[in-house]
């Protein structure tokens, strides 16, 4: 969920919905497993507060037929009013339903990471800066804009673009080396079917990426030097920074999941394993059951060759309720934790663009007809 100012600055709030469906074959029994993300429409906001974007959701969740209590997770942006831990959006869903555990957005929180580091040099962020007043002179005047695509003496072959702290990777083309790998990075997480073990594993990856070039810094000063004298700009380098914690919710959840994760599986000892699974237990008791762990230990010690073979807790659960449906009910507890781990006019429009998939999929016929025939004004002659 997120809001943005359409071209006639109102505030729209976007809503997305993540969930776990199965499959069935033409026989009825279950296929595949499919990670779902679907868009569900605009809503016009007004108050911006916690109160305010609380009951939109809710609203929401009503208008759809949902069901509160199955909610088991939300994720938004860092801002006070949608992460506050007294009066933000996430802390007032958790307090209806304590199993909503909150995630700041993977992908906008790297945004951020990159953000910060540009922060820690005046001149990086003295440049960007400049570059943001350019756009804003240009794009605040239709005739501006007009003089600069119609400049003769212009050879420009790309047009300006507005800097976001969260989309620090359009900023990739002037930082070069060091965010290829970051900017790979938070693109892939924003696929719809990214898992919580990969997204965890892709940000160890650009951390473990970042190291290595730190342990090159020498070469990257040089560089820089040298880059400096080309551009007539001061030589000396603040080398002192500021560190923040990011990813911390992230981080968290994934520890509670660790258990059910194929690697983990494989490598921890019984007692890892117990005590893995009633932490996972003693947070979601409404879910789940003391008899997780056995049935984990038992689940490990049938298919251990075969979970070898598995990368993901989506390929895990598929090795039981596809693969080996008779055997569900046995492992019934790790079934339901890798599941659970896992305006009008405008708003119609939007779903039909961006669940354009689906949309081709509607029999128009069928769907004009039934739209005539209730809307068919019928009246009895005497």
């Amino acid at each position: 969920m997120d809001t943005t100012q359409d071209i006639s600055k109102i505030d729209q709030l976007s809503q997305v919905i993540r969930y776990v469906s199965v499959v069935l074959d033409a026989n009825g029994y279950p296929k595949t497993l499919q990670i779902n993300e679907s868009f569900i429409g605009f809503v016009e906001i007004l108050d911006q507060s916690g109160v305010g974007l609380e009951e939109s959701i809710i609203n929401c969740i009503t208008k759809n037929n949902l069901n509160l209590s199955k909610l088991r997770g939300q994720g938004y942006d860092g801002a006070a009013n949608m992460s506050g831990v007294y009066s933000g959006v996430q802390a007032r869903l958790k307090s209806k339903q304590k199993l909503a555990t909150y995630i700041h957005c993977a992908s906008h929180n790297l945004n951020l990471v990159l953000n910060d580091a540009m922060n820690s040099s005046t001149e990086v962020k003295n440049f960007f800066g400049l570059v943001e007043k350019i756009y804003i002179f240009f794009s605040n005047s239709i005739k501006h804009w007009q003089l600069l695509l119609s400049s003769e003496s212009s050879d420009i072959s790309f047009t300006l673009k507005r800097l976001c702290t969260t989309r620090w990777s359009s900023s990739v083309v002037f930082i070069g080396k060091i965010l290829e790998t970051v900017n790979v990075v938070s693109k892939v997480l924003q696929s719809p079917k990214q898992e919580l073990s990969t997204a965890v594993s892709l940000l160890n990856s650009a951390l473990r990426n970042l190291q290595e070039y730190r342990s090159q810094y020498t070469d990257f000063f040089e560089i820089a030097v040298e880059m400096a004298k080309i551009w007539g700009v001061p030589q000396k380098f603040q080398e002192k920074r500021n560190r923040r914690e990011r990813f911390t919710s992230l981080n968290n959840v994934f520890k509670i999941f660790e258990v059910i994760q194929p690697n983990s599986l494989i490598n921890l000892t019984d007692e890892q394993i117990y005590n893995s699974a009633n932490k996972l237990v003693k947070y979601y008791d409404s879910d789940l059951s003391n008899a997780l762990a056995g049935q984990i230990l038992s689940f490990r010690s049938c298919f251990k060759e075969e979970i070898t073979k598995r990368t993901s807790v989506k390929e895990i659960t598929e090795l039981l309720v596809i693969e080996n449906p008779t055997l569900a009910t046995t492992f019934s507890e790790i079934c339901t934790a890798c599941i659970t781990m896992c305006e009008e006019r405008l708003s119609g429009l939007g779903i039909l663009s961006i669940e354009n998939d689906r949309a081709r999929q509607l029999n128009l016929k069928e769907i004009i007809n039934n739209f005539a025939e209730k809307k068919a004004r019928k009246r009895n002659f005497h």
